[in-house]
This record gives C-alpha cells, structure tokens and sequence, in this order.
C-alpha cells in the first residue's frame, strides 16, 4: 500500500489520503513491533514495507524500524546461501524470497542485500530440475514454486547463476514444462504469482538466446548442504536429490526424465497412533559411498508424529468466532499465532519408531532397503506415501504429468510385528 500510495498519491482527495497514510502508518507501527524470524519470506517483505513507509514519511523512527528489520534478515541469512522456512531451506519459498529482495533492490542500491540476493540465487540453482521443476518434498516446506521476477532481475545485474536459471526457465516455458500462469490455481495466482509475472515482464529484455539447458547446473559429483540437509549427486546419466532431515526423501532423474521419487511411510501402529518418517528429524545421519559403479547411501533417523485432530476443521464455527471476538486483540491474535505454528507445523514430535533406509544407484538401476522397527507396540498398517507429503498446503504443489508414476513399493501382509523390511528397485528404461 506503501509503494502504490507513492507513486501516484494524486489518485486520492486530500482527506482520502491522510486516511490512507493513518492506515499505513498504522500497519508499519505494527509491523514493526513483530517478528516472525522462522519465516523469511514473511521478514522480507516486512522489511520492504517498512522501507516504503520510511520513504514515504521520512520520519526517523519508521526508518530506525526498517533499518533493525533489514538487519534481522541479513544475518538470518545461512552460510549456505538460504534463508530459514520453518527451521531449514524450502527451495519454492527461497524463489520467493529472492523475489521480494530484488523488489527492494530495485529501488534501493544496496549492496550487502545484493551479495545476500547473489549467495540466495547460487543456492536455489542447484536445485532446478531437468525436467523444468524445482523443489518439492525434500524441502523444509516441500513446496514447487518457481518466480521468475528474481532471477531475472538478478540476470540483469550480470550474476552468472541467476542468467542459467533465467535459460533453464525459458527453455521449460517454451516446452510448457516450467511454472507458468497456466499452471497456478486461483488463489495462489492471484496473492502470490500475479506480481512476479507483471515484474518480470516489465523488466528490460535480456538479449540472449534460449539453448538447451544442461541436465544440471554447477559441477557434477556430489555436493552437500550439511545445515540444510540437502545434497545432490549427479554423474552424465543420473541426478539424485535427497534429503537427510527429510530421513531420505529423494527424486531420481536420468537422462533429463523422471525415474521416480519417494517421500517414505506412512505408519499406523496398534495403539491408534500415526507417524510418517519423512517427519523433520534433524538427528537424522546420512553417508555417502562413492565408487565407479555409482552411489551408495545410508540412512538413519527415526519417524515423527502425523496429527490428525484437524481442530480448526472439526471446530470451524468456534474457532471463527474467537477469530472475530478474542483474537482481535493484538497481543492475543500473536501469541495464538506462534503457538499455531510452533505446535502444528515448527515441532517435530519424534517417535521411538526407528527408520533405516540404504539405496544404491548404479548404472540405471536404483534399489532401496528400507527397515522401520517400532518400540511403541505393532504395526497396523504401513502405507507408501511415493511422492506424497504430510506438510504445507496442496496448493504448493503442482500437477506434473510425469511425476504421475505408480508405487514401486509391494508392502507385504502385517502380522502387527513391530519390524518391518522391504526392498524395492526401479529400472530406467534409458
């Protein structure tokens, strides 16, 4: 409202405007007095309100709150390039992220937020997809998001990571395979896409052929991000993405072309409780084992409690009503916020369910081990989840026509023993 209210303010009355800059004031008052530092997709573009109301209203206090909201971001920012989502690095929401500090730094010269807009954009390259994808369920929010209006911002300042995700980009839209308007559901188009669209294409055209992007982008071999949890091996034939935090949640790709990708189990024991082991487990321990004939990974964490109470379903009438009563109370609205968050979506509640999982890649054959045991009581059901996911909202994942692939996982009778191994391989036709 900030930004819009500056540039053409002559579009308002005299007495529509001092309202309209009450309001902001208002909100940036706000703003300023909260934080949500698990967030930073939320913290960035705080801080780029709260710039414009300092612009705006050249008042010291509001630029003293943006100054201490830019400084909050920049060192939450991690070594390895991303900034938090919820306790690790989601690879759709570092999209947005970049978004919102190019739209700073497109009014503001600024060069510690654009080293920090750099490190963020070499980070997010290495996970762009063969197949015109990014992300998914081995991040910390296990969303698909891909915005344009970042990297090519960046791709205009020269930054030699951001102008291979602008060729990757381009070569998927012209193959339909990459995030468009087409692809993105009403809702999400409209808050969260609409403006990276507009900006993008409002940008100065980049005079550089589109050619065929490599199957990945940045060295090949085996690369780590131990904080986040994340690595990636690649060779001239395969790439492999995984997470540790995620207890091995992975995609294959040969060849450029989806092989498959797998999100664990769901687990149902006796005693009517629900775990699923791609639950966040930062104990969780990886090693990797390189050799001629491909890649060996071992895997050891333990599954994390699934919550099923859906309280703001079942109770939908009252919880609207505190809504529109309690929780008009700032200090309330607050504090029933952060705790919303840190018990339903930041905690994970780790059961003694242990899970092991050992794959081996080699050649075009992919096979897994996967071992659960229980110290809780017995199975009752263990169910595969593939590409599934048990967090964030379905909206934050697209339909991809390839990634459409039936369950590699034949789940064997249970007997309501608490051991359970099963083994499983795929392979590709190329």
């Amino acid at each position: 409202m900030a930004r819009t209210f500056s540039r053409v303010p002559q579009a308002w009355n005299s007495e529509e405007q001092q309202l309209i800059r009450a309001k902001i004031v208002r909100g940036s008052e706000w703003l300023s007095r909260y934080s949500n530092p698990d967030v930073q997709n939320q913290m960035i573009v705080s801080m780029n309100a709260l710039y414009w109301v300092a612009r705006l209203t050249g008042d010291t206090a509001h630029k003293a709150a943006f100054q201490k909201r830019r400084a909050e971001v920049l060192a939450s920012q991690s070594t390895e390039g991303w900034f938090p989502e919820y306790g690790g690095a989601d690879i759709g929401y570092s999209f947005k992220q970049l978004d919102f500090l190019c739209s700073y730094l497109a009014e503001e010269a600024d060069p510690e937020a654009q080293t920090a807009a750099e490190k963020l954009t070499e980070f997010i390259v290495h996970f762009l997809h063969p197949d015109g994808t990014a992300g998914g369920s081995y991040g910390s929010r296990c969303t698909e998001h891909v915005f344009p209006f970042g990297i090519e911002w960046m791709s205009r300042k020269g930054s030699k990571a951001a102008i291979s995700a602008v060729n990757w980009y381009r070569y998927h839209r012209s193959q339909q395979t990459a995030m468009g308007p087409e692809m993105v559901d009403d809702k999400y188009l409209i808050y969260f896409y609409f403006f990276s669209f507009v900006q993008a294409e409002l940008l100065p055209s980049l005079d550089a052929a589109v050619v065929s992007p490599p199957a990945v982008i940045g060295k090949k071999g085996l690369l780590t991000w131990p904080l986040a949890g994340l690595a990636r091996w690649t060779d001239e034939h395969n790439a492999l993405w995984i997470s540790r935090q995620r207890n091995g949640v992975f995609r294959w790709f040969r060849h450029g072309k989806n092989q498959c990708g797998d999100s664990g189990y769901e687990i149902e024991l006796l005693d009517g409780s629900v775990a699923a082991t791609q639950t966040e487990d930062a104990s969780a321990e990886i090693n990797f084992t390189e050799s001629s004939n491909g890649l060996e990974i071992q895997i050891k964490g333990h599954a994390g409690a699934v919550d099923l109470s859906l309280p703001l379903v079942r109770w939908m009438v009252p919880f609207k009503w505190v809504c529109r009563t309690l929780l008009q109370v700032d200090v309330l609205a607050v504090f029933y916020s952060r705790w919303l968050k840190k018990t339903k979506i930041a905690d994970s509640k780790m059961l003694p369910i242990g899970f092991k999982r050992h794959m081996k890649l080699s050649g075009k054959t992919l096979t897994v081990q996967d071992h659960i045991s229980s110290q809780k009581g017995g199975f009752k059901k263990v169910l595969p989840l593939d590409g599934f996911t048990t967090v964030h909202s379905p909206s934050s994942r697209y339909f991809h026509n390839q990634y459409m692939t039936p369950s590699r996982k034949p789940i064997p009778k249970l007997d309501g023993s608490s051991e359970f191994h099963l083994q499983w391989e795929v392979v590709s036709e190329s």
